[in-house]
């Protein structure tokens, strides 16, 4: 199922940050390895991805497979 949401918060010291599902919810924690992404292009507040959801070893859900929508 394709989720679509925007980076909240991210931090580029560690290359982690939150994102807001636009279905509403949780925010979900994100790590900058996991956007698909050209490498001339940043990850930053606000910017809408599309993303799938993986339940972690701890029950927590993770948000995995990012990709930049183009606008």
């Amino acid at each position: 199922m394709v989720n679509y949401c925007k980076v909240r918060t991210f931090d580029r010291m560690t290359g982690t940050g939150f994102i807001s599902p636009e279905s509403g919810g949780e925010l979900l924690p994100f790590q900058q390895i996991d956007v698909q992404r050209r490498p001339s292009e940043r990850v930053c507040e606000g910017q809408r991805l599309i993303f799938e959801i993986e339940l972690g070893v701890d029950g927590e859900k993770n948000a995995i497979n990012l990709r930049l929508v183009q606008s």
